[in-house]
């Protein structure tokens, strides 16, 4: 215990007045750290979920099941924010395809049920928002038609999304 002690001392005061090894031990460690975010990065990237955890509330459409993106495509991200005054966008237009929801709650309510659905009515995907989770992150497939996500006891709290046949 004592050598190792006496050892670390000595490693520690050489970086302590030598301003070149103080130099050497931060490139050291900043070498390391970049390295092994790299690292996590590219671990992360090779790993895509199969599904998606969520199932859709209504009957198993296939217009608006899970998706599961092709390797050669990636899904676009739709970014959405829900303000105190509502949505921003209040309307997206995009081809059919596979999309990834972010909705962001920054609206200032505790609590606050989103539904996405058909603009005929069928409801697709639902999910409840609270202070501890304050966004919703899902992957969809969307079909052409025109779609709403809305917030439970804000009718005017209404986002349009509009997908066309390419």
């Amino acid at each position: 215990m004592q050598l190792r002690f006496s050892f670390s001392k000595q490693i520690l005061g050489h970086f302590k007045h030598s301003s070149n090894g103080r130099a050497r031990f931060v490139i050291g460690f900043v070498a390391a750290i970049l390295i092994l975010a790299t690292a996590t990065v590219a671990a992360f990237r090779s790993k895509r979920p199969s599904t998606v955890n969520k199932a859709p509330v209504a009957s198993s459409s296939q217009q608006m099941a899970p998706a599961q993106s092709p390797a050669n495509r990636i899904a676009e991200v739709l970014p959405i924010q829900l303000k105190a005054g509502g949505f921003v966008p209040r309307e997206i237009t995009r081809p059919k395809g596979d999309y990834f929801f972010s909705v962001q709650n920054v609206s200032g309510q505790q609590e606050i049920l989103l539904s996405l659905e058909r603009e005929q009515g069928e409801r697709t995907h639902e999910v409840n928002l609270s202070k501890q989770k304050r966004s919703w992150r899902q992957l969809v497939h969307l079909a052409p038609g025109n779609y709403l996500i809305t917030a439970a006891n804000h009718p005017t709290w209404v986002c349009r999304i509009s997908i066309t046949a390419q």
